[in-house]
C-alpha cells in the first residue's frame, strides 16, 4: 500500500490555499479543476510507482558457510526493469542472531542497469540461520508516494564455530612462534625420535638437531625440532546445561558454552597434529552428541558439524549420564577433558564424586570457568552497604567453588581454573604439559 510522503501534503495544500482566497467569491468550478488536476496527478503517480516496484527483480548471494562472529558480506543483485530514476531503499529481513553493520542500503537515484548492493553481517549464535528476504521502499518519480515491498528470497546460513583459529595456528606453528597467543609448550622427558617440523636456531642447540640443507635454503640456521609418537585416546566432554548460559564478558562475544566449542576445536585439532584419537560428547540432561574417538582425518570435519548447531540447554545438566555413556562406550585409558561451569553445592558435589570415580581408570582434567560477575565485587572494597552484601555472596561462592578445586585435587583430578578469554591458550599449553610429561 503506498504511504503519502511531505510532498504530497504541499500539493494538497495547492487548492486549500486556492480556496482561502476565492473566499466568498465564485472559484468553486476552478477548485474543483484543480482538486481534479491534483488527484490524478497522484493516482497517476500512484500506479507508475506501483508497476515500477513489482517489476524490481533482486537475487541474494551470499556463503553457505559462516564463522561465529566473524564478518562476511551479503549482496543483492538488484534488476530495475524500467523503474530508473527513483530513490530506493533496501533493507534485508535478518533474524536477531545475525547483526548488520549497516541497517539499510540506499540507491538515490535507482540506475536504469543492474547493481550490487552489499551488507557486512555478522553471526552472533552458532547453527541454522534463515533470510527469508528484503524490504523494498521505493519513491515514486514525482515524490508524492513510498511504496513498500517484502521480497522473498530465502538463503539458509550454516554458522560453525571460529574456524579461522585453526589457520592461524597452523601459521604460529609453522613459525614456532605459538607463544604470540599465550601457548606454552613443554620440553618432553626422555628421548624424541620422529621429526616434527623445523624452527630457527637457538643457542645451545646440538649440531645433531641443524638442518644443513634447510640452513642453506634459508641462508639462517635452521634446526629441526623431534617428538615422540604416541597415539592416545583423547575424549572432550562439553557440558550444555544452563550454567553453560553465562556471557564471556564485555570483552567478548557468546555465551560460555560458544568458548568451550571453540576451545574445543582448536584442541581436537592440536591433537590431531600429535597423532591423537580425539572424540567428543556433548551432555545436557542428556546426551546429545557422542563422537568415539578416532583418527581419521574427517574426524575434525565431523566435530566441527557436530558442534555448529548445539545451544544452550534451559535446565540443569546430568553429569552422571555423561560419565556413564562414557564408561560404556570408551574402555581404553583416555585423557578426559571435562569443560563445565558449575556454582551451586549441588551440581558442584556432582562433578567431583563423578570425576574421582573415573580418576583411577582414566586421566581426567576438569576445566572450571571463572565467572566474571563472581570475581568483579571483590575487585575494590566495597563503598556501600550493598556492595558489602554482594561481595559476601560472592566470596562465598568463590569460596566453595575453591574448596571443590582442592576436593578434586586431592582425588587425582587434574584442574585447570581459568578465565574464558584465557581458555584456548591454557587448555592446549595444559594438554601439551601432559603429553610432554607422559601422564597418560
Amino acid at each position: 500500500m503506498p504511504h503519502p510522503t511531505s510532498r504530497l501534503i504541499l500539493l494538497l495544500c495547492l487548492p486549500a490555499l486556492v480556496s482561502l482566497i476565492g473566499f466568498g467569491t465564485n472559484l468553486l468550478p476552478l477548485i474543483l479543476i484543480i482538486d481534479g488536476i491534483c488527484l490524478a496527478i497522484l493516482l497517476v503517480d500512484a500506479l507508475a510507482a506501483r508497476r515500477a516496484i513489482v517489476a524490481i527483480e533482486l537475487h541474494l548471494r551470499c556463503p553457505r558457510t559462516w564463522s561465529l562472529n566473524r564478518g562476511d558480506p551479503v549482496t543483492a543483485e538488484v534488476i530495475p526493469n524500467r523503474a530508473a530514476g527513483r530513490m530506493l531503499r533496501l533493507a534485508l529481513d535478518l533474524p536477531p542472531e545475525l547483526v548488520p553493520r549497516q541497517a539499510e542500503a540506499r540507491l538515490d537515484p535507482l540506475p536504469p542497469h543492474r547493481v550490487d548492493v552489499e551488507w557486512q553481517i555478522t553471526p552472533r549464535q552458532r547453527g541454522s540461520h534463515q533470510i527469508p528476504g528484503i524490504h523494498l521502499a521505493l519513491r515514486s518519480r514525482a515524490g508524492f508516494w513510498l511504496l513498500h515491498r517484502q521480497v522473498p528470497a530465502p538463503v539458509t546460513l550454516q554458522v560453525y564455530p571460529n574456524l579461522r583459529q585453526l589457520a592461524e595456528y597452523e601459521l604460529l606453528a609453522r613459525t614456532n612462534r605459538l607463544n604470540l597467543i599465550g601457548i606454552r609448550r613443554t620440553p618432553r622427558l626422555g628421548g624424541e625420535n620422529e621429526f616434527d617440523s623445523l624452527r630457527d636456531y637457538r643457542v645451545g642447540d646440538s649440531l645433531k638437531v641443524i638442518d644443513w640443507k634447510a640452513t642453506a635454503r634459508r641462508h639462517a640456521l635452521t634446526s629441526r625440532d623431534f617428538t615422540i609418537s604416541q597415539a592416545q585416546n583423547l575424549m572432550i566432554m562439553i557440558d550444555a546445561g544452563r550454567m553453560m548460559g553465562a556471557q564471556l564478558g564485555d570483552e567478548l562475544h557468546g555465551t560460555l558454552l560458544d568458548g568451550a566449542i571453540n576451545s574445543a576445536l582448536m584442541l581436537a585439532h592440536v591433537a590431531r597434529r600429535q597423532g591423537d584419537l580425539v572424540g567428543i560428547i556433548v551432555y545436557d540432561r542428556a546426551v546429545i552428541r557422542f563422537l568415539p574417538p578416532a583418527s581419521n582425518p574427517r574426524q575434525i570435519n565431523r566435530i566441527v558439524h557436530a558442534l555448529h548447531d548445539v545451544h544452550v540447554a534451559p535446565w540443569e545438566s546430568r553429569h552422571d549420564l555423561a560419565f556413564l555413556h562414557l564408561s560404556r562406550h570408551c574402555h581404553k585409558r583416555s585423557l578426559l577433558i571435562q569443560l563445565t561451569h558449575v556454582l551451586d553445592q549441588v551440581n558442584t558435589d556432582a562433578l567431583v564424586h563423578q570425576l574421582s570415580l573415573l580418576a583411577h581408570r582414566h586421566l581426567p582434567l576438569a576445566v572450571l570457568f571463572r565467572d566474571p560477575d563472581c570475581h568483579q565485587p571483590l575487585a575494590a572494597p566495597p563503598a556501600t552497604t550493598d556492595d558489602f552484601y554482594r561481595a559476601a555472596a560472592a566470596a562465598a561462592i568463590l569460596n566453595g567453588r575453591n574448596q571443590a578445586i582442592d576436593r578434586l585435587r586431592t582425588a587425582g583430578v587434574l584442574t585447570l581454573d581459568c578465565h574464558p578469554r584465557d581458555l584456548t591458550s591454557g587448555l592446549i599449553s595444559r594438554y601439551l604439559h601432559i603429553k610432554a610429561q607422559n601422564m597418560l
